[in-house]
């Protein structure tokens, strides 16, 4: 995919992201294009892109220490279990992490002012919740994966493959972006889970 196209479509998902999140916690009318979008999607944008550094440095440091523990497993001739199960569980972390914060990316459709520290403030004490969620995303994106090899060979087709891959990415986005709206209406509104 070429980087125009890329960004195009980013530019909608963020679209369509803003949209959903207002519609849903605003009941504004649910629309791509409306006024102060450019706004709001661009506050989207900038809690997306600070939520991005906070999450580098703990990747980089965790990726770090498991590729040591990889390398001393393997010059010693031990089981690669140890290091296998530092990966799942740093993994299940991070995405727990990252679930967390991206609590406040619905606040920063609604325009709201500090929506990371809004959420992040509100979601304290929940963390075994979002241990949970990011468990059962990991499952989920394991599903995920093996749905091309499935569908290629169920039905030998590259265009159904591709096809099956494009709706089942939009479908997780949209479950991801009802998860977050719902984790912002419930933590930090107090909004009732229905």
């Amino acid at each position: 995919m070429t980087l125009p196209l890329v960004l195009i479509a980013a530019l909608l998902f963020m679209a369509l992201a803003v949209s959903w999140h207002r519609h849903v916690l605003l009941d504004d009318a649910p629309r791509l294009v409306a006024p102060e979008r450019g706004w709001q999607m661009l506050s989207y944008l900038g809690t997306a892109i600070l939520i991005a550094l906070a999450f580098i440095p703990p990747v980089v440091i965790a990726s770090a220490l498991i590729g040591m523990s990889f390398a001393q497993v393997s010059q010693m001739g031990g089981t690669l279990w140890l290091p296998f199960m530092l990966v799942i569980l740093f993994y299940v972390l991070a995405n727990a992490m990252v679930l967390r914060l991206s609590v406040a990316l619905p606040g920063a459709a609604l325009r709201s002012v500090r929506p990371i520290r809004t959420a992040w403030r509100a979601t304290r004490g929940h963390v075994g919740s979002f241990l949970l969620l990011a468990a059962l995303a990991m499952v989920a994106q394991a599903a995920m994966s093996l749905l091309p090899a499935a569908v290629i060979s169920g039905t030998g087709s590259v265009t159904a493959t591709l096809v099956s891959g494009v709706v089942v990415s939009w479908a997780a986005a949209l479950l991801a972006l009802s998860v977050l709206t719902t984790m912002w209406g419930y933590f930090v509104e107090g909004r009732d889970l229905r």
